[in-house]
């Protein structure tokens, strides 16, 4: 039999049986699955003419041969921002083996042959957050500020005030951000309370916004839409912080609600940080 290649195993793969995927949730946006052939089958397949090359983009490599994964989704809640499989089995199905048999015109190929062990190492295209906390450090400035004015702050469960004096803010399950830039929405639970002798201003449900111009976002006095209330200097630490402003539209509603001038667009309200879990 003439010597024939079999174009980067790419057939094979798709015919493969391997484990189950977990449930379908966030979309991948890069990584390989990497193929290492069984020792005993490629001495077959060598003794009966047939070579297995890669096909680009895939690549032969001391690991075996690795296929870039272009897309997909995959449930990685429990895994970490990165997705890793090993040991996976890789075997021939009935509807494989008939197809290569009918391919090279043999009976060689038989259902349940080990072509190999796969490992997979998946990048998602999003974070998916499971929890976690923001906190926010309240500037002495701004909170000497509040006081001057008679105002007093308070907390909206399930926020906490946290040993070190910050305020905490629970992450909510399910927040989304691009893996990459980070872009996206980071919603919270909880919130603050800003009370001045019969009047309460209610800061709930807090919303960070990463874009080009993060800020946060917040539910005011249980309002269907929420309000830009903080813009937000973000630094690229670890973990990430951001320098927590007065908006212009935020200023003059506390301006409004208890009789007053004196907070002003840009006032440093503290430093977030904010510290999720995957």
């Amino acid at each position: 039999m003439s010597r024939t290649t079999l174009g980067a195993l790419a057939a094979l793969g798709a015919l493969a049986a391997a484990a189950p995927a977990q449930a379908a949730q966030v979309p991948l946006a890069g990584g390989s699955t990497t193929l290492k052939l069984d020792g005993a089958t490629a001495r077959v397949l060598t003794g009966a003419g047939f070579r297995v090359a890669p096909v680009a983009p895939a690549k032969a490599g001391s690991a075996g041969i690795a296929f870039p994964i272009s897309g997909g989704r995959v449930d990685i809640a429990r895994d970490g921002s990165n997705l890793v499989v090993t040991g996976v089995t890789a075997s021939l199905t009935q509807r494989g083996a008939t197809a290569l048999n009918k391919a090279f015109g043999v009976r060689a190929f038989k259902r349940g042959i080990r072509l190999g062990t796969v490992r997979i190492a998946a990048e998602p295209k999003n974070l998916r957050f499971t929890g976690g906390a923001t906190s926010l450090a309240v500037d002495p400035g701004a909170l000497q500020a509040l006081q001057s004015l008679g105002v007093t702050p308070g907390l909206v469960a399930p926020a906490t005030a946290n040993a070190d004096g910050s305020f905490g803010f629970p992450i909510a399950p399910g927040s989304t951000v691009d893996a990459k830039t980070l872009a996206g929405t980071i919603g919270h639970a909880g919130g603050i309370t800003l009370t001045k002798g019969g009047t309460t201003v209610a800061l709930t449900d807090f919303d960070v916004v990463i874009d080009a111009t993060p800020s946060l976002l917040a539910t005011v006095n249980g309002s269907a839409q929420k309000v830009e209330i903080l813009s937000l200097d973000v630094t690229a630490t670890s973990p990430p912080t951001a320098t927590a402003k007065l908006t212009k539209a935020a200023a003059d509603a506390l301006n409004a609600a208890f009789g007053t001038t004196a907070l002003a667009e840009g006032l440093t309200l503290g430093v977030a940080t904010v510290r999720p879990t995957l």
